[in-house]
């Protein structure tokens, strides 16, 4: 996709069970890059007459200048809702 002024953005999925989640997006320079890990709490559904099945959260979030080092990291923390059993972000 390229926007007004020339700038450049792609995504990156990848999907599993029915469910996709974000693998990277490339922004100009930029590389922002998704590290997922297992959910303790999967779930099942459906959505438009497929199964759907949510079997991962993202971990980490990584920012970094194409071929350079890392400019950002971000890890991500959940807790457990008391009332529904499923990961909040802590």
């Amino acid at each position: 996709m390229v926007d007004t002024k020339g700038n450049t953005v792609t995504y990156t999925w990848n999907c599993t069970g029915g469910d996709c989640y974000p693998g990277q997006i490339d922004y100009n320079s930029y590389r922002v890059t998704f590290y997922l890990e297992s959910r303790p709490d999967t779930f099942s559904g459906a959505a438009y007459s497929q199964l759907i099945q949510t079997l991962y959260r993202v971990r980490s979030v990584l920012v970094n200048l194409v071929g350079v080092s890392p400019i950002r990291a971000y890890k991500l923390s959940y807790a457990t809702s008391a009332l529904t059993n499923r990961s909040l972000l802590a």
